[in-house]
């Protein structure tokens, strides 16, 4: 049976560079994303740039390369 308040790393791989990053998380708070909540209010503690990693499989360096400020 899983542990719904244990750690998950969760390994993802910028879609651009390939750059593999891993990022850890409440099982729980994966799930509760997976079902539909909106990402900055379960996973309020990873940083924007982990979000969009985990939404879109870019990292915060492709990200900057692609929009620049």
């Amino acid at each position: 049976m899983i542990d719904l308040n244990e750690n998950l790393p969760i390994s993802v791989t910028c879609e651009h560079c390939n750059d593999k990053h891993i990022i850890i998380v409440k099982t729980k708070d994966m799930k509760a994303w997976e079902d539909g909540a909106l990402i900055q209010d379960v996973l309020h503690y990873l940083t924007s740039e982990q979000r969009e990693l985990l939404i879109r499989a870019t990292c915060s360096d492709c990200f900057d390369r692609f929009y620049p400020y």
